[in-house]
């Protein structure tokens, strides 16, 4: 990726690739099934993914995940996933 348009573009699938993959995980908690990440943890991440995706720009806008999020057990990707995001909206800058 070269410019600028097409890392914002990048960014942009992926942030709504986690969105996605959120929602997938709130709906999987209300049928009782497991997930990585909590339900109020989820909501959060969930707000700070909108946020990012309106900000497109980590000097506006960019969440930080608390340690204890990055030791939860990531047995279905979601971790990884919500990781990989933040570092390649990182590269924004």
């Amino acid at each position: 990726m070269t410019n600028v348009s097409d890392r914002s573009r990048f960014v942009v699938g992926l942030l709504e690739e986690g969105l996605a993959r959120v929602d997938l995980a709130l709906e999987r908690h209300g049928r009782g099934e497991p997930e990585d990440l909590s339900v109020g943890i989820l909501t959060s991440v969930r707000r700070d993914l909108q946020k990012m995706q309106v900000a497109l720009d980590p000097a506006t806008y960019c969440s930080a995940y608390p340690r204890f999020v990055l030791d939860w057990p990531n047995e279905h990707g979601l971790i990884d996933l919500l990781v990989h995001v933040h570092a390649e909206y990182d590269k924004l800058k």
